[in-house]
């Protein structure tokens, strides 16, 4: 098959085809000469879909899956990314670090953006704006020890822990499930943090808010957002509480943070059914 591009990883010269790949060694005299057993059978799918990483390659192959390379071609997507891969538009692929975590960014046009944790081995998303709208950094690079994206609009940004997306307003979302095995009622939700660790920046004394709101079948509607204070500075006896949610039989539950705080939440939430 025609050949999409063609990558020097570690010590070798990966020459990615739309249907295979073939990997080649450099002999004494400067030639090229192919791998003994190193062809594989899966394509890179665009030219763009190929990035760098520490000690190799990542690339989103012919079959919509995200392989990791190093001796070979590893899958790491799950059929959920593979399905949006295939029905959306995939930009860019690459690759940045956040406090030590090596991060591989699936970019779309029309979708928020898909970033593999390389030290985790899991999956998050991120977005722009309090309607999630798609992440506009396109690229990535390291200079003067900081990471620096260049963005679809034309800025170069300097990634940082300021809780906002280019001076304006970030929306931190995390969703959670529990199937209860039948009707339960939710008599009350409490989510702890950093209780009164921080204002929301607006006054001296301003709450930090966190919203939250709930689902009956697993996301497809919602009950409207409830906002709950995390405590103004100091108040650090405060709690986020949600009663008399009513009645499930499996609970969906969002919570967002949009000020522009640098305010940590606990991941488990301590629910009450009776």
């Amino acid at each position: 098959s025609d050949i999409v591009r063609a990558v020097a990883i570690n010590v070798a010269y990966w020459v990615f085809k739309e249907t295979g790949i073939e990997v080649f060694a450099f002999n004494t005299a400067g030639d090229l000469i192919p791998y003994q057993g190193m062809t594989f059978e899966t394509g890179l799918k665009s030219f763009r879909y190929i990035t760098k990483i520490p000690n190799g390659a990542a690339f989103v192959g012919d079959d919509n899956a995200l392989y990791l390379v190093g001796q070979g071609p590893v899958p790491v997507s799950t059929s959920a990314i593979e399905e949006k891969i295939e029905n959306y538009d995939l930009t860019d692929v690459f690759y940045f670090e956040d406090r030590g975590h090596k991060m591989l960014a699936l970019r779309f046009s029309d979708a928020v953006t898909d970033i593999y944790d390389l030290s985790m081995k899991e999956w998050h998303e991120r977005a722009e704006g309090v309607d999630l709208d798609p992440w506009s950094a396109l690229v990535a690079a390291e200079a003067y020890g900081k990471w620096i994206v260049g963005t679809n609009t034309g800025v170069l940004s300097q990634l940082g822990r300021i809780n906002a997306d280019l001076g304006e307003t970030m929306r931190r979302r995390a969703v959670g499930s529990v199937d209860f095995g039948g009707k339960q009622r939710l008599a009350r939700v409490e989510v702890r943090g950093e209780m009164g660790a921080f204002s929301s920046g607006h006054a001296f004394d301003d709450d930090v808010t966190l919203t939250a709101r709930f689902s009956r079948d697993f996301g497809r509607s919602w009950t409207e957002e409830k906002p709950r204070s995390m405590g103004a500075l100091g108040d650090t006896r405060q709690k986020a509480v949600w009663r008399s949610q009513g009645q499930y039989e499996a609970l969906t539950m969002e919570i967002n943070l949009t000020d522009a705080v640098d305010v940590s939440v606990d991941c488990d939430v301590m629910l009450e059914v009776v």
